[in-house]
């Protein structure tokens, strides 16, 4: 059953106006009415105040509800009686929402466009159209629809881009179509048709480019310098445009500039713009530079070129042995060779291509929680060590990554030559091994965390106990990191680790203070700080700014994200530092680091318009750091701080290179969760803050990973000791309950119970009656037909489980099972249902965890039906900060602020995945996992947005459960094994592999062969 016909379904009793017969419904609905930017979608006067005071019933109940959702996540915009949606966002939506609001459907077969003319005259042209029964038609557009004939047609983005191009150009006098015009217009056509093939195979943009398909068009990042010495001692310059174009066929053609934008070098068309052709010229001018000057260029290149123009000099941390093309090659295998490699990015793979990715555990388990999160998300591709795959098929892809599990022992991977993207291919930095020295350093550690004195004045608040020590631990090892000797056997880093709600962002804030006044004291001046966080967490870090001081413990705060600073410090026309042209790849396949481009203004050549200015404080994210590494790896950090530092477990990843590649004086990796998957996580975090400490990844692998995760009975639990002992104070962890004195009590409850045969609970844990409840009949029903289904064949075990796990949620989430949307028919929603009313009745407030994209939506809707409002929803696609430009309502932070300033009872559903880091909200005291992760440390993050410093009231964690009348269910079952893997006082946990156990436990098996 589709949605609308769900929610229909679901608002049933609202749909009918009162006195009314149920057949005789008043035809009330949402109108769209398209313009040329947007789709308005307005209602009847009457209704709209009804609905938009949380009562109202009709047919248009269901789609204001979902236009309210959209309205949340910037998609919508609320008018006076109804909503506009832009034509960029109308062409993204899913075709069952795009149904339900009344909107026609996409285009029957492929959009064509016809070239009239050479891109030299001003009568090219470009003109789209349809076929329909074998005869061509002209298109009408209006806004994200067009008009075909008789019929209306919603476009997808590509599409609606290339449209809009079109129309743009044919609207220009034909003065001004000039060859650069023209140009422009087939690079966007052959962009929109290049990027519909991936994310649209099944429509493809069937765009006729005639006697230019040979052609290959490009808009270069700017211009960079190639140096080459002469004879006599002297440099010869000239341009580098990159994407593989000669400096000898530039320097021919130069002359073409003087008369066009575009060069023309065989069948290539080179797009400059002005600031491009000033900086071909700049070199022009400086072509050749004289012997006598030949150091003087070399040691500051900015005092010939201007850095505004023309790329100039690099250089790179002490742990960067140069920068090399990505290979496929998995991490044990490239460590065990002695290169640090990285994967290699193609084009989108098909999900048999997993098979290939995955050759170790570790990566089984990275894959495996990517998928897991692509499908919540409702995204049809996964990138895996900077390669995508296409998910959307579930079949195939769980019969892949299944496959992959039973195969990861006998893979191997052979070593090949870069594979490239076009004429370029993927490059990272190359990390100096790691030596075990760990004897020395942590006799250093010890002295520096020591009897350390922080400067504590200034606060507006006093730190608690475990503050103070953490301040002084941190401030201390940065200290520490000033002293003059060799890097590897000094302190350069640490891991602050301690439980998640202890105050991990204000201890680094006034121990980063500490560290630049010392510096100022000692050297006059305090380098810049860098901090790399999630996105969500940057409103955080500022706020925190605000409330810990008297006065800003640094000059200015710089926010390097697209909507926010990044534009004052990007280099125009430059993009992601994360490809080189094939041209700069030597046999051994390094990088000649005269061609690497940078593409952030840093260093002194960049004057006051340099990011890295002394006494900064630089807040950035994860992708900008992997799409920076260059820029950023050339500037002398004083500190970098990695927040929620397990986005860099992966030692394989772009960015986990980059941080290690990194100049500072000192590293601190913050995270609750030191390890998620394995000790390989803990090993990873630790090489990037103390590389030594723990040796190369090989030689940990061998003392520890096979020792410790292999370990029988209380050996595991020893082993695991003396791991924490061999860290030693380069890791502080300290937790809620050992650490704050007054923290109100946290319960867990479960519909687990004596009755089962797990029967024994852990501290902390209780039975709760009206969390175990049977499920309905479709449900088990459904629950039934994919245990008899299931038959032992080779990678079958875990499509099923993942079936089970599906069916247990509510079985209208595998679309075989015949059954409606409807609230009644999940066991779990029923135990919700019955934990909300108390709620109700305490006047509290309640966070719902679902993973689900789709629950998430109907739950709101439910939601509304049974307590009158609906509840905001906070997922992956909720803006993490403001910016001019959004349109969304409100940032995650903001909503939750709505969510914590309403009196009384409230709602609020929101998805781990999504808010699993950064965000508090103590106004709420209970939390229900209506969909459990897998993981329990992400279960953990979940729960803690309300267990943490600021909570007054008693904590109260629900775990719902659907129990089989027969059977002892999945839920049963996982809820057993997540209680046993979750001990937050551990200092390491090494979790297990669940899927595996709950296989095990279940009896569902596979053939002997493929085990």
């Amino acid at each position: 059953m589709g949605l609308r016909e769900s929610l229909k379904r679901i608002l049933g009793n609202r749909a009918t106006q009162p006195g009314t017969e149920p057949d005789k419904r008043v035809s009330v609905e949402f109108v769209p009415d398209y313009d040329s930017y947007a789709v308005n979608f307005r209602i009847a006067p009457q209704s709209w105040a009804d609905f938009s005071a949380g009562g109202g019933s009709g047919p248009g109940l269901e789609q204001y509800t979902v236009l309210s959702l959209l309205e949340e996540q910037g998609d919508a915009i609320r008018l006076p009686n109804g909503f506009r949606i832009d034509a960029e966002d109308i062409a993204r939506l899913d075709s069952e929402i795009s149904d339900l609001l009344g909107l026609p459907g996409r285009i029957p077969g492929a959009m064509h466009t016809e070239i009239t003319g050479n891109t030299t005259s001003n009568h090219f042209r470009v003109d789209p159209f349809v076929e329909v029964e074998g005869i061509r038609v002209p298109i009408e557009r209006h806004g994200a629809t067009i008009t075909v004939g008789a019929e209306e047609y919603v476009l997808t983005p590509f599409e609606l881009n290339v449209l809009k191009a079109v129309e743009h150009h044919t609207a220009l006098p034909p003065a001004d179509r000039t060859e650069t015009a023209n140009v422009t217009l087939v690079a966007q056509l052959q962009e929109a048709k290049s990027r519909a093939q991936q994310e649209y195979p099944e429509r493809p943009l069937a765009i006729d480019l005639a006697h230019l398909e040979k052609f290959r068009t490009s808009a270069p990042e700017k211009i960079g310098v190639i140096v080459t010495p002469q004879a006599d001692g002297s440099l010869e310059l000239s341009p580098d445009l990159g994407e593989g174009i000669s400096d000898v066929d530039v320097l021919e053609r130069e002359h073409q500039l003087d008369k066009s934008d575009v060069l023309r070098i065989d069948e290539r068309l080179v797009l400059l713009h002005e600031k491009q052709k000033a900086g071909v010229r700049e070199i022009g001018r400086n072509r050749r530079i004289p012997a006598k000057e030949r150091d003087s260029f070399l040691a500051s290149p900015g005092e010939f070129l201007d850095p505004s123009l023309v790329d100039l000099d690099i250089s790179f941390g002490v742990r960067v042995e140069g920068i090399g093309a990505i290979v496929p090659m998995s991490f044990v295998e490239a460590q065990e060779s002695g290169i640090d490699w990285l994967d290699a990015a193609s084009t989108i793979l098909s999900p048999e291509a997993l098979a290939g990715l995955v050759h170790t555990s570790e990566e089984l388990d990275d894959v495996k929680e990517k998928i897991e999160s692509a499908r919540q998300l409702d995204h049809e591709t996964i990138t895996y060590d900077e390669k995508i795959v296409d998910v959307s098929d579930v079949d195939k892809t769980d019969e892949a990554i299944a496959c992959a599990a039973r195969e990861v022992a006998a893979q191997t991977t052979e070593h090949t030559a870069p594979e490239s993207v076009g004429d370029s291919v993927q490059v990272g930095m190359y990390i100096a091994e790691s030596h075990d020295r760990s004897d020395d350093l942590r006799q250093l550690a010890d002295r520096a965390a020591s009897e350390y004195l922080p400067d504590l004045s200034g606060l507006k608040f006093t730190p608690f106990p475990h503050q103070r020590e953490g301040i002084a631990w941190a401030a201390g090892m940065m200290a520490a990191s000033m002293d003059t000797r060799e890097a590897a056997t000094r302190i350069q880093g640490a891991l602050l680790a301690d439980d998640m709600g202890l105050g991990k962002t204000f201890m680094t804030l006034v121990a980063l203070r500490d560290f630049a006044n010392k510096q100022r004291r000692t050297a006059g001046t305090a380098k810049p700080i860098l901090a790399v966080l999630p996105l969500s967490l940057i409103e955080n870090w500022e706020d925190e700014l605000k409330n810990a001081f008297n006065d800003p413990p640094f000059d200015d705060v710089v926010v390097l994200q697209t909507s926010r600073d990044q534009d004052r410090f990007r280099i125009e026309g430059r993009g992601a530092e994360t490809k080189a042209s094939t041209d700069s790849i030597d046999d051994q396949g390094m990088v000649n680091e005269a061609t690497l481009r940078l593409s952030l203004r840093v260093g002194a050549t960049q004057k006051d318009r340099r990011l890295d200015m002394p006494e900064r404080l630089v807040l950035t994210t994860y992708q900008n750091l992997g799409r920076y590494q260059l820029s950023l790896g050339q500037v002398d950090w004083g500190a970098v701080v990695f927040d929620e530092a397990q986005q860099i477990k992966n030692p394989e990843i772009l960015t986990s290179r980059a941080a290690k590649g990194l100049k500072a004086d000192f590293k601190l990796l913050c995270t609750g969760t030191p390890v998620e998957n394995s000790l390989r996580d803990i090993w990873s975090l630790l090489d990037t803050a103390q590389p030594d400490l723990l040796g190369s990844w090989g030689s940990f692998r061998e003392r520890w990973i096979k020792n410790v995760e292999n370990a029988p009975g209380d050996a595991h639990a020893v082993r695991g000791r003396e791991l924490r002992d061999q860290i030693g104070r380069f890791m502080l962890r300290r937790t809620k309950e050992d650490s704050i004195d007054g923290l109100p009590s946290k319960t867990v409850y479960t519909g687990l119970g004596s009755s089962s045969a797990d029967a024994a609970l852990k501290p902390g844990y209780q039975y709760d009656s009206r969390l175990s409840n049977e499920m309905p009949e479709i449900q088990r029903s459904a629950y039934d037909r994919v245990l008899e289904t299931h038959r032992p064949r080779k990678c079958g075990a875990l499509e099923t489980i993942q079936r089970l796990r599906n069916v247990s949620l509510h079985p209208a989430t595998l679309p075989e099972s015949g059954a409606a949307w409807d609230a009644e028919e999940s066991a779990r929603v029923n135990g919700m249902n019955k934990i909300l009313d108390d709620i109700r009745e305490a006047d509290e407030k309640a966070i719902i965890f679902v993973m689900s994209k789709a629950v998430q939506a109907r739950l709101a809707v439910w939601l509304n039906t049974r307590y009158g409002f609906t509840p905001k929803i906070v997922n992956g696609e909720t803006k993490a900060v403001a910016s001019g430009s959004s349109k969304a309502k409100e940032t995650r932070k903001g909503i939750i602020k709505d969510f914590e300033s309403q009196p009384g009872f409230n709602l609020i559903i929101m998805s781990p995945l999504a808010v699993g880091v950064g965000l508090t909200v103590v106004g709420a005291n209970h939390a229900i996992h209506l969909e459990r992760h897998w993981n329990p440390a992400k279960e953990a993050q979940a729960t803690d947005r309300i267990y943490r410093i600021g909570q007054t009231r008693p904590v109260r964690v629900y775990l719902p459960l659907a129990n089989h009348p027969v059977l002892e269910s999945f839920d049963v079952n996982l809820d057993a094994l997540l209680r046993t893997k979750t001990d937050l006082k551990d200092a390491v946990v090494v979790p297990g592999k669940v899927e595996d156990e709950l296989m095990l436990r279940m009896g569902i098996s596979e053939p002997a062969e493929s085990k």
